[in-house]
């Protein structure tokens, strides 16, 4: 069974990006992963990107080949897409397209993921949170837009101007 997670980017109040990774979820994996990167990455890079997305004819295709073994695909699938939670930020640091496009997804759907990572531009921040899978009673719930997740707790919110060192911020998510 394996451990998801998805990553969101949010900038100029719009969620710009939701990756979905079906394995190695947990913080110790997708977690530090994504928190390696960026204190590698140049943020102001990444936040000069313009992330836009795909119209929905695009990305009805791209849905239905993500789905298919390599040799069924019969379209150029956009590396973003095909990437890791922590490998995104790589991607959008090292890459040197300006206009990068995703494909839009219903972000409602986030709440069966087991943890959920955000790069808030906006806010300057990268926030972890842990999904409870029950009727939990969380006291940093989780909020987009008008929806309240109840079952996410944030565990975890660093500056991306500061971040900790990584063994910081292991201690700070509690892992060896």
């Amino acid at each position: 069974m394996g451990t998801s997670a998805v990553l969101m980017t949010k900038k100029d109040n719009k969620i710009k990006t939701l990756q979905y990774q079906s394995m190695d979820g947990y913080i110790s994996g997708a977690g530090i992963g994504i928190f390696k990167n960026l204190k590698l990455a140049d943020i102001d890079n990444i936040k000069k990107k313009d992330i836009y997305y795909f119209d929905e004819q695009i990305t009805q295709i791209l849905k239905n080949n993500l789905n298919k073994r390599p040799s069924e695909v019969t379209i150029e699938i956009p590396p973003i897409l095909l990437l890791s939670c922590a490998d995104v930020i790589e991607y959008l640091n090292e890459t040197n397209q300006e206009k990068i496009g995703v494909i839009e997804y219903d972000y409602e759907w986030i709440e069966f993921a087991n943890y959920l990572y955000i790069i808030d531009f906006d806010e300057n921040v990268f926030q972890i949170y842990e999904n409870h899978f029950s009727d939990y009673e969380c006291k940093n719930c989780l909020k987009i837009g008008e929806i309240t997740f109840k079952k996410f707790e944030r565990i975890c919110e660093c500056k991306l101007d500061n971040l900790p060192s990584v063994k910081q911020f292991k201690n700070l998510v509690d892992i060896d």
